[in-house]
């Protein structure tokens, strides 16, 4: 009699001080990692493709910010400053006078350096402005806040359709933000 009454008492007991020792099971890790799994593999092309146009996106607004910035010292120095384009190499460049020739300029550093590459999903595809002797593009910017009229083409590699441009106007840089 007391056997009967005491075997269903003791093995509740035992159950339950089992699950609390051993914490998760085997098949509760395998589910939960496989969840996580699965929600990384869904999420990170989602986050790749945003972080890459955030990029380009930043690029060309950094360089939207060095032709109005090119523009600003032209003014504040008194000398004529040029930013050129080097669509080969998808690059940039900042220089300022005093200009002797067409070639001759004193090159100036930026904030990324003397030449800035642009990253690669973004690619400088044309530049309307003048042309220099050694075959880069450039646009000029005067000490009384003129401007060559001219404009750079930003395209984002990946995304065809999504296209940057920036225009100077002969006293303003503009920036067009893509559709």
């Amino acid at each position: 009699r007391s056997g009967l009454s005491t075997v269903p008492w003791r093995r509740n007991s035992r159950w339950q001080m089992r699950s609390m020792r051993l914490g998760f099971s085997l098949v509760e890790l395998v589910i939960v990692v496989t969840l996580f799994v699965f929600f990384f593999i869904t999420v990170t092309p989602v986050f790749r493709g945003s972080l890459g146009a955030a990029r380009a996106d930043h690029a060309a607004r950094d360089l939207f910010a060095e032709l109005t910035a090119a523009q600003d010292r032209a003014v504040t120095h008194v000398v004529e400053y040029r930013v050129y384009f080097n669509t080969k190499q998808n690059s940039y460049w900042v220089a300022h006078g005093p200009f002797v020739g067409r070639d001759q300029y004193n090159t100036i550093e930026n904030i990324e350096g003397e030449i800035v590459d642009v990253p690669d999903r973004l690619k400088i595809t044309d530049v309307k402005g003048r042309r220099g002797s050694r075959g880069s593009d450039y646009l000029a910017f005067y000490p009384n806040g003129a401007t060559d009229v001219g404009e750079v083409r930003l395209t984002d590699a990946r995304d065809r359709q999504r296209q940057y441009r920036i225009e100077t106007t002969g006293t303003r840089v503009e920036f067009v933000q893509p559709e």
